[in-house]
């Protein structure tokens, strides 16, 4: 089935499994007169603890929700796609001294053992060349490596669904491939690409139409729905509702706000670091991933990048059957932008020739070879062609043989893992049971601290909406000194105008605070021009602060 495979040359379709923390997603992509046709697209949740950080866990409930899946959609082709990111993945580059084509292979190994922070024989690997750079005679070298044990939970998980593994490309050039087939990439610019998953994000670099570099970081939809719900004490459920729901109406939908916008513009100030640590000038970043549904997200990026041009990555955009996919699967802008990375993985799959490079770390990708065939003289011909035909019957005897013995080694070695993850998980059951009565104990704590978070909130929420132009605060202290709360709150300004104009805004939500003092307005100087610090003191109303116990020392 897999040399079949291989002996069709360039695919004309594909199916594209992405399987994140979160859901798990499926795209069937087909390729007709040199246009690409969305034929099938469907996602449902990951099983439980079957993956973690992108990690695969239980390769068996995997493939049951893969095959599930497959089912629902009516795809019965056998033939996959997929990637892999994260922690899992290793990309490293190294330049390397004009030299024969025969010895490139040669010099690739050596520096890979090298650069390299495992053995690598533990390692499944792969690499592309690029032309060398303007100015300079070096060649440039990409290496892309994972741990073969990675990649054998994927190839089982796909395996026991009835899937057959044939291209595992690298996440951050799967996410590369989706952006360059919507958008066209200037090769002389460097671009961003933000790709905001429900686990982690990615920064990566493209310059020269390529990948560059990238950076894994932990802004991710997880991160905004746990701080929801630890702030505003709510379910999962109701901070997803406000984090991506633009219509939710509440009370409360100030101080959601206040948090997801916080957490906003400390992306667009860790993406700033990453683009000032990397040294390069970018002219255009793209956001891509489920994470750019959440509310406001794109907003401090314009406006910290007011040069650079921010587009939200629509992965279908530019499909032959676009306007069809919608009607056709009832999933909208919102839940295709789930897709970019099964996407350009599929893009990978189908072999375009605008996929560049061509990554694959499956232990059975492609191998070119040119067989040679020795001449056959006279009589030669029949004995020799029986001859062959022996050793082909004993080779095809011997290989199953070896086969049956693989699987029988693969079967005493998953009973083993199994044994081992029952003994694991009997200690963990174990060491819960001892903890289960401290966390008792601190229930009651918890729910003492977390009734005090919605008074706090008000009040931070009035504080950031009264806050004018040209004012940046850089502390807010509590203090409780002879049983009377108050809040110290110190800032800057760039003229003392805007002081008085927050205190008075302070001074007239009469609901919230009672009193508002200066304790002091200072000048300053420094190389950008001079600005105003200061020091005030709010009071918050004696109602407000028995909400807090405020008569208490």
């Amino acid at each position: 089935m897999l040399l079949n495979f291989f002996k069709n040359g360039r695919k004309n379709a594909v199916v594209s499994i992405d399987i994140g923390s979160n859901l798990i997603k499926i795209l069937e992509l087909e390729r007709k007169k040199g246009e690409i046709f969305v034929k099938n697209i469907g996602f449902m949740d990951t099983p439980p603890e079957s993956v973690v950080a992108k990690e695969i866990i239980d390769r068996y409930i995997i493939a049951d929700a893969i095959k599930t899946l497959l089912e629902d959609l009516k795809i019965n082709r056998n033939y996959a796609v997929t990637s892999v990111g994260g922690k899992n993945l290793i990309i490293k580059s190294l330049l390397l001294l004009p030299t024969e084509s025969a010895e490139i292979e040669n010099r690739i190994v050596e520096e890979a053992q090298k650069v390299l922070p495992f053995d690598i024989e533990t390692l499944f690997w792969d690499y592309w060349i690029l032309p060398p750079r303007p100015g300079s005679e070096e060649i440039p070298v990409y290496i892309v490596a994972t741990r073969q044990e990675t990649v054998y939970m994927i190839e089982d998980s796909l395996k026991y669904s009835g899937l057959t593994l044939g291209v595992l490309d690298a996440t951050p050039l799967s996410i590369i491939n989706t952006v360059k087939f919507n958008h066209n990439l200037d090769p002389e610019r460097n671009y961003l690409i933000i790709d905001i998953g429900f686990e982690g994000s990615s920064f990566i670099l493209v310059s020269g139409g390529v990948y560059y570099d990238h950076h894994d970081g932990d802004f991710s939809v997880k991160k905004y729905v746990d701080s929801l719900v630890r702030f505003m004490n709510v379910d999962q459920k109701t901070a997803l509702g406000y984090l991506f729901d633009e219509n939710t109406s509440s009370e409360l939908t100030a101080s959601f706000e206040t948090i997801i916008n916080g957490l906003n513009q400390s992306l667009a100030d860790e993406v700033q670091r990453y683009i000032s640590i990397s040294g390069m000038e970018i002219s255009g970043i793209f956001l891509t991933g489920g994470g750019v549904n959440i509310k406001n997200i794109d907003e401090p990026l314009r406006n910290t990048f007011e040069n650079s041009e921010l587009i939200i990555v629509d992965p279908f955009k530019n499909v032959a059957n676009y306007e069809e996919i919608e009607e056709r699967t009832g999933l909208g802008v919102k839940e295709q932008r789930l897709f970019t990375l099964s996407f350009g993985t599929g893009l990978r799959g189908l072999e375009l020739p605008q996929v560049v490079p061509s990554i694959n770390l499956s232990p059975y990708k492609k191998v070119e070879r040119k067989p040679r065939i020795p001449p056959v003289v006279g009589n030669l011909v029949l004995p020799g062609v029986i001859l062959l035909a022996s050793f082909g019957v004993i080779f095809i005897l011997n290989q199953e043989q070896r086969s049956s013995y693989r699987i029988l080694l693969t079967q005493k070695q998953e009973i083993e893992e199994e044994k081992k993850l029952l003994g694991d998980r009997l200690n963990i059951m174990r060491e819960l049971d001892k903890k289960k009565k401290e966390l008792a104990q601190k229930v009651n704590v918890i729910k003492e601290i977390a009734k005090d978070r919605a008074f706090y909130l008000t009040l931070l929420n009035d504080i950031n909406k009264n806050i004018p132009p040209n004012t940046w605060l850089t502390a807010i202290k509590e203090n409780r000194e002879g049983g009377i709360l108050r809040f110290f709150i110190d800032g800057g300004a760039f003229t003392s105008i805007e002081v008085s104009n927050f205190m008075k805004r302070l001074s007239e939500s009469n609901s919230i605070w009672e009193k508002v003092d200066l304790v002091y307005l200072k000048k300053n100087e420094d190389a950008t021009g001079s600005y105003v610090s200061f020091e005030i003191v709010v009071y918050p109303h004696q109602k407000s602060g028995e909400m807090q116990g405020g008569s208490k020392p």
